[in-house]
């Protein structure tokens, strides 16, 4: 079943958007794991649609990032 998967890699520019919003979002009194951030810096850049039922994930990144959020 995997095999129907796109991997997307990492890139340095993702790495250099997390420390933003990372920073960002401390700056605000907000901590996450940084997988978090990584998850939706891959998705920004490629611009894909990133479905999650993680309500911290919706509050904590989205939010403060750059990034549309459209809850259904």
């Amino acid at each position: 079943i995997f095999h129907i998967l796109i991997y997307y890699d990492i890139i340095k520019e993702d790495y250099i958007y997390v420390a933003k919003l990372r920073n960002k979002c401390r700056q605000k009194g907000i901590t996450t794991v940084s997988f978090d951030f990584h998850i939706a810096s891959v998705a920004i850049r490629n611009t894909l649609t990133l479905i999650t039922y993680d309500k911290y994930f919706l509050i904590w990144v989205a939010s403060h990032s750059a990034w549309g959020l459209n809850v259904a």
